[in-house]
């Protein structure tokens, strides 16, 4: 799950790989084990779970035919009759009903319930689990779903998303042509981007903004070096610059971009785009709080600490 607002994704500089943390620009994605492949199964008592475990693609769902044992969300898309079983995957397989009802009702069973019942449960599940991950990358960061077009990928993504859209009353859903493949054409065609970000200290009176630009221009120079040796052609090229601010005693910034011009009224206008940004993702604002000072100037930020110091953080993209 991602949020794209104005065209552009969410960037974060908290993000993980596995259980470790990267300080690295990526998009803002949010992942749950939740696919076609994931499969049902009962806890020690009785309760119905669905994923994050997945029967994959070999052997797959029931309904592929191919051994598959256990009751996965796909062999409940045919017990209740979402999927076309003479024509999936475009043609080039047809679904076994039969097997995909034999192992729904094997677990149905174990339950007392019929199998459309258990299939409806799995699915039930599953879209609950998916709805607070989306409420996760909009809610929790200040932004209401209900503005927003839903978007479904992946090969049962669109299976699901219509029932999303209305849990979260979210009034539009927009299905690629090609779901199962959006995210890998997506990298096929996605633009070419590099960032840069250098971090120093410095006294909060001693700020020498001559050296910050310099600085800035290393780092641009850096961007047009890399976008060099990925032959893209000079007037291609576009650089914008932002700031990572956040209040004293705070652990976790906020981005917020520069202008494309950088003067005197870069500090205004990136401090009132921090209040206002941190409004809006945490519910409050300090705008005039006596301890604390937030200090932009042009294409850098300065955060200060309690002792005076200057946190800057450069970023040019």
């Amino acid at each position: 799950m991602a949020l794209i607002r104005e065209g552009k994704p969410l960037l974060s500089r908290e993000g993980r790989i596995a259980r470790y943390p990267l300080r690295v620009p990526m998009v803002d994605v949010s992942t749950v084990g939740a696919g076609g492949g994931s499969f049902a199964w009962l806890d020690r008592s009785g309760g119905l779970h669905v994923g994050p475990q997945s029967a994959g693609a070999d052997p797959g769902p029931a309904c592929y035919g191919r051994g598959g044992t256990v009751p996965t969300v796909t062999d409940a898309s045919v017990v209740l009759g979402y999927l076309n079983p003479h024509y999936f995957a475009g043609g080039d397989l047809t679904l076994q009903v039969d097997k995909a009802y034999q192992v729904v009702r094997d677990m149905a069973a174990r339950l007392h319930m019929t199998s459309e019942a258990l299939a409806a449960g799995m699915h039930h599940i599953l879209n609950a689990c998916m709805v607070d991950e989306i409420r996760l990358v909009s809610v929790r960061r200040g932004y209401d779903p209900r503005q927003f077009a839903l978007v479904p990928l992946g090969g049962a993504g669109p299976v699901h998303g219509g029932r999303l859209a209305a849990m979260l009353s979210i009034p539009t859903t927009v299905v690629p042509a090609a779901p199962g493949v959006l995210s890998a054409f997506g990298l096929l065609v996605a633009n070419i981007e590099h960032d840069q970000s250098r971090t120093f200290v410095v006294k909060a009176d001693e700020v020498d903004v001559e050296r910050i630009i310099q600085v800035l221009a290393e780092l641009d120079l850096l961007g047009q070096k890399k976008m060099q040796r990925d032959h893209v052609p000079p007037q291609l090229v576009h650089v914008s610059h932002a700031a990572d601010l956040r209040y004293v005693g705070q652990s976790y910034e906020l981005e917020v971009p520069l202008p494309e011009v950088l003067d005197a009224t870069c500090r205004v206008q990136a401090v009132a785009a921090f209040h206002a940004a941190h409004q809006q993702v945490y519910g409050h604002n300090r705008p005039t709080h006596p301890d604390t000072t937030t200090v932009v100037y042009p294409g850098f930020t300065c955060r200060v600490d309690d002792v005076g110091n200057l946190l800057l953080t450069l970023h040019t993209r």
